[in-house]
């Protein structure tokens, strides 16, 4: 029970907390999975770099 009220008792500001709660989780989930998708670029940018500093040092051995 919340604030010690229960079920339908449970008065609009207690409702609105949840829904503010709830809103602020999905928001923050969805900044994580951005976030997430961002560093997963960065981290294939990076490879690919590397990928190209051995390509070119190879054409230079040659």
């Amino acid at each position: 029970a919340l604030n010690g009220f229960e079920g339908n008792d449970c008065p609009h500001v207690c409702i609105e907390d949840q829904h503010y709660v709830h809103q602020t989780h999905e928001e923050a989930n969805s900044v994580l999975r951005e976030l997430a998708l961002t560093l997963a670029v960065l981290e294939k940018l990076d490879i690919k770099r590397r990928i190209d500093q051995c390509q070119s040092c190879e054409a230079a051995s040659l």
